[in-house]
C-alpha cells in the first residue's frame, strides 16, 4: 500500500526557510527529529544514486557539462562527510516535510533497516 502526499511548494519552502533561519522555529519532538535526520540521510543517498546513474563522480568542483569533461560534484560523498551547512539544509527540508505532515494530523512510524 502506498500513500502519496501532495505538498503546496510554497508551504514547504516556508517551513524549510523558517527552519534554516532559526532551527528552533519549527520544533519536533525527539522521535520526529530522529526521523528527520534519517530522512535527510536517505534523501542524500537517493540524490547521490541519481547523480551517479547520470555518470557523475566526486570532484572538487561541480561540472554539469559533459562536453567539458567528466561530470563531477563535490557533494558526492557519504552523508557524514558533507559540510555542516549542507547537512543543515538537508535536515531543514526533512523537518519541514515532517512538520507539515504533523500539522495535518498524520501519524508516524519509525522504520529501521
Amino acid at each position: 500500500m502506498s500513500i502519496i502526499f501532495k505538498f503546496n511548494e510554497q508551504t514547504a519552502k516556508k517551513y524549510a526557510e523558517k527552519v534554516l533561519r532559526k532551527p528552533t522555529a519549527v520544533e519536533l519532538e525527539p522521535r520526529l527529529q530522529l526521523i528527520a535526520e534519517q530522512q535527510a540521510r536517505a534523501s542524500h543517498e537517493g540524490w547521490m544514486a541519481g547523480k551517479m546513474a547520470k555518470g557523475y563522480v566526486y570532484g572538487p568542483e561541480t561540472n554539469d557539462d559533459a562536453s567539458q569533461g567528466q561530470l563531477t560534484n563535490p557533494l558526492l560523498v557519504p552523508y557524514d562527510e558533507l559540510p555542516d551547512d549542507v547537512k543543515a539544509s538537508n535536515i531543514a527540508n526533512a523537518v519541514a516535510v515532517i512538520a507539515i505532515l504533523r500539522d495535518k494530523a498524520c501519524s508516524f512510524v519509525n522504520f529501521t533497516r
